[in-house]
């Protein structure tokens, strides 16, 4: 993840932290710890190369067609 979403992350948790009411900040930190492990399962994904190559062939495919 970088480090400018881990940051703005942390600020929310800070502000979910204000919440008086423990069941709601309890639901909003649950919430965030979600979000947090779909970004982290996203972005490993997106750190995957891409051939540049495979694109070019698959576009040359479709105009094919």
């Amino acid at each position: 993840m970088k480090f400018v979403t881990q940051t703005r992350l942390k600020v929310l948790e800070d502000l979910v932290q204000l919440i008086p009411d423990l069941n709601e900040r309890s639901y909003a930190l649950h919430l965030l710890k979600s979000i947090r492990s779909d970004i982290d399962d996203n972005y490993a994904e997106i750190q995957k190369p891409i051939s540049l190559s495979y694109i070019s062939r698959r576009s040359d495919k479709k105009n094919n067609y």
